[in-house]
């Protein structure tokens, strides 16, 4: 839910920000992961992009897509065994410390 949200704030913001397409939030919210996609079509669509911020943008997204993967494969093969038995938050962190 929060990340269909936060994936909506570019389109939201498009009015505020078609006059200045290089203002240092458009940029941020270019290079963030979560917003990376729509935000940088937007801003293509708008004025040209110099290339570090697309490379920034692109290698955020494959090492934030790794760092996940690695997280959720991590937490399942702890809680395989543990069928029926819901963790907490806790105990989740304790894993990942631990593992």
């Amino acid at each position: 839910m929060l990340y269909t949200l936060a994936c909506y704030i570019p389109l939201w913001l498009v009015g505020i920000f078609i006059n200045f397409p290089n203002s240092p939030l458009w940029i941020v919210l270019s290079i963030f992961p979560i917003t990376a996609p729509i935000q940088t079509m937007l801003r293509l669509g708008v004025s040209d992009i110099p290339p570090w911020q697309l490379t920034a943008s692109i290698g955020l997204l494959v090492i934030s897509i790794g760092v996940g993967l690695f997280l959720a494969i991590k937490i399942f093969r702890v809680y395989m065994l543990m069928y029926g038995k819901r963790p907490g938050l806790k105990e989740i962190i304790q894993s990942l410390k631990n593992a």
